[in-house]
């Protein structure tokens, strides 16, 4: 983590998008009917208020206290459905990206990640989203949009970060109310990987 490469900053239009190369990467995403909309715009109208460095760090807050309630159709507490994203992830380990972390939630996933070139976290989320959502919406009897369109990225910044990311992923599964021991979270790194 000694070099930090030039940064390229894109959007579709919802958060900001750092590719940042070979650096480890902090993503949150989510099913797509995890938030209702007034939820969305409460969110929406508090980071208004901040500055645009804090905007991002208080919508990701904001967002995880909530996605912990598992509010919405919480299709990845269905073993089935979570295989198919945890397998998806492993899968491409390796290939497309170092996988650090991961933790599978009811309505979300948390990553740790680092691409590898010339993969970016846009072309690594598009596929890794695209091939479960067509892999799951059958399983389910349904059609539509499975996942959210846009993920939360963070940048870790330096050893110290990266140790607190990892922590808190493996942490969220008992924090949450998940389960009692970090380890038994069964859709996890810490237990895949003990």
């Amino acid at each position: 983590m000694d070099h930090l490469p030039e940064f390229t900053w894109h959007s579709r239009g919802y958060l900001p998008h750092w590719e940042a190369g070979e650096r480890p990467q902090f993503l949150t995403y989510r099913l797509a009917n995890t938030l209702p909309q007034h939820v969305v715009e409460e969110l929406r109208a508090k980071a208004e208020s901040l500055r645009p460095g804090e905007r991002q760090t208080s919508l990701h807050g904001r967002l995880e206290r909530y996605l912990d309630q598992s509010d919405g159709a919480c299709y990845l507490a269905r073993p089935a459905v979570a295989q198919i994203v945890q397998n998806s992830l492993l899968q491409h380990d390796a290939a497309a990206y170092r996988l650090l972390e991961w933790v599978i939630m009811p309505n979300h996933v948390h990553a740790l990640l680092v691409p590898i070139p010339p993969e970016t976290l846009t072309s690594i989320m598009r596929g890794h989203k695209g091939s479960t959502a067509r892999a799951i919406n059958p399983l389910l009897g349904r059609t539509g949009r499975f996942w959210h369109p846009d993920y939360y990225d963070r940048l870790v910044r330096d050893e110290e970060h990266l140790v607190r990311v990892r922590n808190y992923i493996a942490r969220n599964p008992v924090a949450a109310g998940l389960c009692g021991r970090q380890e038994d979270w069964v859709l996890s790194s810490c237990h895949v990987r003990p």
